[in-house]
């Protein structure tokens, strides 16, 4: 457990960037932390605990499912690397997903019949040095959040100055936006062909009211 918190506390980190990323898709919830950083701004032990330097496995999860595995992926580029450690879960273990248990005092996760609920409360305990991006993606609808939206994510940035008593929470309606969307769309055209057949019909009848005339 010792050593995974330090994989924690090294991927939100130091580096040229570094984010968490929540997608949830349906019943799918895919988590993904991703760092890049330069290997001279880390020390032996922190090299260490990278994955193109130990074979140790981290569990995905916080207990139990001991043969459950988070994915690590290292890319190379110039003096840069970029780290990848990511899982899918789904609606009934993402509760006891290893980051949110390790990195908040405490979280709430409802999976109701019409709508997620996800509150990270709390002080964040990974360390950084650096501000870390928190971004949830979905294709339902969010009714409530105190997250910024932008380009399509709900967004929090956690720093040294407000890593203290958080409460981060986000309510999603299980309904997807694209359905809304279809719908707003189909409502226009069927408006649009309406108001073109109209305004055609007035036409030939102000035509023959002129010809008549």
């Amino acid at each position: 457990m010792k050593k995974y918190l330090l994989l924690l506390s090294i991927l939100l980190l130091t580096g040229c960037t570094s984010s968490y990323d929540l997608n949830i898709i349906n019943n799918s919830f895919n988590e993904k932390i991703t760092v890049t950083y330069k290997e001279n701004e880390l020390s032996n032990e922190e090299l260490s605990t990278l994955p193109h330097s130990t074979k140790e496995k981290t569990k995905a999860f916080y207990i139990g499912n001991d043969d459950l595995f988070l994915n690590k992926s290292l890319k190379t580029k110039g003096k840069k690397n970029t780290l990848t450690v990511s899982y899918n879960y789904d609606n009934t273990n993402f509760d006891n997903a290893y980051l949110i248990n390790s990195c908040f005092d405490e979280h709430i996760f409802i999976n109701e019949d019409d709508y997620y609920y996800i509150d990270l409360i709390g002080d964040f305990h990974c360390n950084y040095d650096r501000d870390i991006t928190i971004n949830i993606t979905t294709n339902y609808t969010v009714t409530d959040t105190n997250a910024t939206y932008n380009n399509g994510k709900y967004s929090w940035t956690i720093t040294n100055d407000n890593n203290k008593d958080l409460d981060l929470y986000i309510d999603i309606l299980k309904v997807e936006k694209e359905n809304d969307y279809k719908g707003f769309s189909i409502f226009r055209i069927v408006g649009l062909i309406v108001l073109l057949i109209l305004s055609i019909v007035a036409y030939l009848l102000y035509r023959k009211y002129n010809k008549n005339n």
